[in-house]
């Protein structure tokens, strides 16, 4: 049985990018009830109620960071993907965002809560549960309370959710299943079917290339600016979560409290980065519109229309609260 330690040996060096992995990925959210925890500054009066969605997505994992993943019985007709140099994204004419919108493609992962789980190392209180077999897998279950506060600063702001529940993979470190919940009602889930190691259909580089017509990054160049960066946490991060991380395009050092840990080079953690560069929304249909004024800029509140293909999360949100955001217009 795998011990804490253990665990967060297993969620600190998940590695999506050296995957082999065909599955299907399968997904719940209440919009209502993740609405109805917003402060009540954040509310747009008239603003319609989500309901409860599910829906389905295909994913097939190459190393090397490429991915494809094809929407399923919610958004029939919308592909994603990387080459593992390019980021694309292709639509039917009728899902294909306004041009209104001035979005770049980028390099993100796929569903980055199940694939990128080193999130939890920071802002949770980490249980371990026990053994258990998902997906026909070993793994480990585990409990995640949020913190109300990092050291001794509060958190400026909590989560959604009050308990979240996942299951880790015991050789990946990825996570099999992620469910959060809010006083014993579900929020979100997002977990993974029909898991397969090594599919054929992975060694076709062809799976991986953009199809005719699709948003494509213009080259591995547009994320260099995600490479260059150095992030200071003003609060005591904990034990296990470095106090600055900075990388210089070659190289990426993580400073704890009692030593410094140095590795390739990385781009900025995607809630950060989700922040600056907005091609996630490519993922959505969006609604709404409303002129507003945001921390002293004019914006513009958008509401994802239905269930995005994989949620994305923003720095001292949840992560996946249904999305609703304020876009900056000038």
């Amino acid at each position: 049985m795998a011990d804490l330690q253990g665990v967060i040996g297993l969620l600190r060096r998940a590695d999506w990018t050296r995957l082999s992995m065909s599955a299907e990925v399968h997904f719940e959210s209440d919009r209502d009830l993740a609405l109805s925890r917003l402060p009540a500054w954040e509310h747009v009066p008239g603003e319609e109620r989500g309901g409860y969605h599910s829906g389905r997505v295909t994913l097939l994992i190459a190393p090397g960071g490429r991915y494809r993943q094809e929407s399923g019985d919610e958004l029939p007709g919308q592909v994603r993907g990387s080459d593992g140099e390019r980021g694309w994204i292709w639509s039917r004419p009728d899902l294909a965002p306004p041009s209104s919108l001035l979005i770049s493609v980028g390099d993100e992962p796929p569903f980055p809560e199940l694939f990128c789980p080193s999130g939890l190392l920071s802002g949770f209180t980490l249980e371990v549960r026990g053994p258990v077999t998902a997906c026909g897998r070993d793994a480990i279950s585990v409990a995640a309370t949020p913190r109300t506060s990092i050291g001794h600063v509060p958190r400026l702001r909590g989560n959604s959710f009050d308990r979240l529940e996942a299951i880790v993979d015991a050789d990946f470190g990825i996570l099999l299943r992620r469910e959060e919940t809010i006083q014993g009602r579900r929020l979100s889930l997002t977990e993974l079917t029909a898991v397969v190691l090594s599919p054929p259909e992975a060694a076709d580089r062809t799976r991986f290339t953009p199809p005719a017509g699709s948003h494509i990054s213009q080259s591995i160049g547009e994320s260099v600016w995600q490479t260059f960066n150095r992030i200071d946490y003003l609060s005591h991060p904990g034990r296990h979560n470095p106090k600055t991380v900075a990388c210089d395009g070659e190289h990426r050092w993580q400073a704890y409290e009692v030593n410094t840990m140095v590795g390739p080079a990385a781009p900025l953690p995607h809630d950060i980065a989700n922040l600056v560069d907005s091609s996630w929304l490519l993922g959505c249909r969006l609604s709404g519109g409303t002129e507003i004024t945001y921390r002293g800029r004019r914006g513009r509140r958008q509401t994802d229309g239905r269930r995005r293909l994989r949620h994305q999360k923003l720095p001292g949100s949840p992560p996946r609260q249904e999305p609703t955001f304020n876009r900056v217009t000038e």
